[in-house]
């Protein structure tokens, strides 16, 4: 990401909707959020709960996690309502639902405190903390299991578990130096959706945050891309 923002970061890195992105602004965002988090107390260790339904947002705020060394699992909105039991071991929540009686730390994105965040100013010294790199044995993100293969579960994913991953989902045998954009049809509730968006952005290309309403628009706006679909899909 670092290297994109310093190369190309005029280059369109993320679009949602009407509104696109480029590299360059993906990079301030993170040190953005990352300014935001720390001065909400969130710090190296905490687990943080996120939930937004804004998936430029959503992205900005699991890789502001990453560099600043917090623990991330995204949340949906049903999550919250019912009371998920993931919610008692979280430091602290970032949502865009109000997250209630809430006793750890808490970071209410309404769009005021979305705005504000927007125009926190950066200097240029303040790039090298995208410039990081954590222990292998550092838990990055937790996931859920989808439960075929038993009761569904949370899974912890150390920074090594997370470069095999990317490793992985960027190795094509019919395309060994592939560099695709990436069409996403569910957000970042979903592992391989933040896989495949992360490899993308990692090559230089585009995400293209889609739904099965627009899937077909989506694909005519942008050349080759990959796209993932889960079973039954």
């Amino acid at each position: 990401i670092l290297h994109w923002f310093r190369t190309t970061p005029h280059a369109i890195a993320f679009i949602e909707g009407d509104v696109r992105y480029t590299h360059g602004d993906l990079g301030a965002g993170i040190l953005q959020y990352r300014a935001a988090l720390l001065a909400a107390g969130i710090k190296r260790g905490m687990l943080v709960g996120l939930e937004c339904e804004n998936r430029y947002l959503h992205l900005l705020m699991i890789l502001a996690c990453e560099v600043i060394g917090a623990t991330s699992i995204s949340l949906s909105r049903s999550d919250l309502s019912h009371g998920d039991p993931i919610l008692d071991r979280c430091d602290a929540l970032c949502t865009r639902t109000a997250p209630g009686r809430w006793g750890g730390i808490a970071l209410h994105l309404t769009q005021e405190a979305i705005d504000r965040i927007a125009r926190t100013t950066l200097t240029i010294d303040e790039l090298t903390h995208l410039d990081v790199a954590w222990p292998d044995d550092h838990v990055q993100r937790l996931v859920r299991t989808s439960g075929s293969t038993g009761q569904p579960k949370i899974m912890a994913m150390t920074v090594a578990m997370v470069r095999r991953l990317l490793e992985r989902t960027a190795l094509n045998e019919h395309h060994p130096d592939r560099d695709w954009n990436f069409v996403d049809l569910y957000g970042y509730t979903l592992r391989s959706a933040l896989m495949e968006s992360q490899v993308a952005l990692r090559r230089g290309r585009t995400v293209i945050s889609s739904s099965f309403e627009t899937v077909f628009a989506d694909l005519d706006r942008i050349e080759a891309c990959h796209l993932t679909l889960l079973s039954g899909d």
